[in-house]
């Protein structure tokens, strides 16, 4: 898994996500989440993909919590600076707004 996480892939770092999460390995898991979505910005479904992943492996550390206010941060600036817009479901807008994310 160690050397896995190394790819720069559109696909790896969330089933290594879901491998950590597996194992409890929430930092581990959070870090695969961020670098997924930095690769994968501008796809709309990855980023359902992987805030589904996130919602369902929530756990109320600082690890998590940290990762997704960096996750939150890191849509509003995405959207902001690039062409198009993500739009993410009511459910994944509400969970990333808890998390210090504007609405609309």
């Amino acid at each position: 898994a160690e050397k896995l996480s190394e790819l720069d892939s559109n696909t790896v770092p969330l089933y290594l996500a879901s491998y950590y999460f597996s194992f409890g390995l929430t930092r581990d898991a959070m870090n695969m989440v961020e670098k997924y979505l930095h690769y994968c910005a501008s796809d709309e479904s990855a980023w359902e993909k992987a805030l589904s992943l996130v919602k369902v492996n929530y756990s109320n550390t600082e690890a998590f919590n940290d990762s997704v206010t960096r996750i939150a941060a890191f849509y509003q600036e995405w959207t902001a600076n690039n062409i198009g817009t993500i739009a993410l479901s009511e459910t994944n807008q509400a969970f990333l707004s808890a998390y210090g994310l504007a609405k609309g």
